[in-house]
């Protein structure tokens, strides 16, 4: 329940706004998916393996990745850059948080909300294009072109 959150204030002055949007994405049939559930069981079960060297080894590679952001020249790309990264290690540490089992979502500021949101954009964005090539490939009457699926598990395949 997003009630207990606090939104802060969208353009016209309401956190309504903001809540239903989160609202609609958290009612994304993705978050429902088995495969994500057995993915999530998966990095959490390889996390906590050899006393949490694992986590750690994660957590300094998001804190390089973050760090080497600052040698890119282009201010733009800089920022797309460490948004993206910051949104990755928000990911891993409400997947994870302190000893593999998980974090307080709660507990999140509000910028790397954001970093989270956006970089979840980018990868819904990514994958889109990848199915709309796929599709492509496959109305071409390639025969490689696998099984396309949407997000909603049906198959688009000899439609």
């Amino acid at each position: 329940d997003t009630q207990q959150f606090d939104f802060g204030e969208d353009t016209e002055g309401s956190a309504e706004g903001v809540r239903a949007l989160v609202n609609e994405l958290l009612a994304s049939p993705l978050f429902s998916d088995p495969g994500i559930e057995v993915a999530e069981k998966n990095l959490r079960k390889h996390a906590v393996e050899a006393d949490g060297v694992k986590l750690w080894q994660a957590r300094l590679r998001t804190r390089d990745l973050l760090n080497s952001m600052d040698c890119v020249q282009c201010n733009t790309c800089r920022l797309h850059g460490k948004v993206g990264a910051l949104g990755l290690a928000t990911a891993l540490s409400v997947l994870l948080g302190a000893g593999g089992r998980g974090g307080d979502s709660a507990r999140l500021h509000r910028v790397e909300v954001a970093a989270l949101i956006s970089t979840l954009g980018k990868f819904a964005s990514a994958v889109q294009i990848v199915q709309e090539f796929e599709l492509r490939k496959f109305e071409k009457g390639d025969e490689d072109a696998g099984d396309l699926r949407g997000y909603d598990g049906t198959t688009r395949r000899g439609q």
